[in-house]
């Protein structure tokens, strides 16, 4: 399960940057293909972020969609509504772009002084 090595991951990032400070909220990024189950890793988050100072603090996740790429034309499409590799403008090869696999954190929030 390397889901619980990337929250734990998560984990020191989000640390590192509330500077100790309690962490209400950490928003992810994750790439559609980047085979990382939402569910379990948000379980992991639970179990490494205990008695730490993201104990508590939620972990939303946004998914960025799979996009291909046409060969001939350079048309941008979704795969995930197309389900095709062929492009639906000219019928060329799409292959996938970058934004695939991604995962990264978007944001770190942190409480209120007044709200811990």
């Amino acid at each position: 399960m390397h889901e619980m090595s990337i929250a734990a991951g998560i984990l020191s990032a989000a640390e590192l940057a509330s500077e100790g400070r309690p962490v209400k909220a950490v928003s992810i990024v994750l790439g559609e293909l980047a085979g990382i189950d939402d569910e379990s890793l948000r379980l992991c988050w639970e179990l490494v972020s205990e008695n730490t100072c993201c104990s508590g603090a939620s972990l939303d996740v946004r998914y960025v969609y799979a996009d291909l790429k046409c060969l001939d034309c350079g048309k941008v499409f979704p795969l995930r509504t197309n389900r095709s590799l062929l492009c639906p403008e000219c019928g060329g090869e799409g292959r996938l772009t970058d934004r695939t696999d991604m995962q990264y954190i978007e944001a770190v929030e942190l409480y209120d002084d007044h709200q811990a």
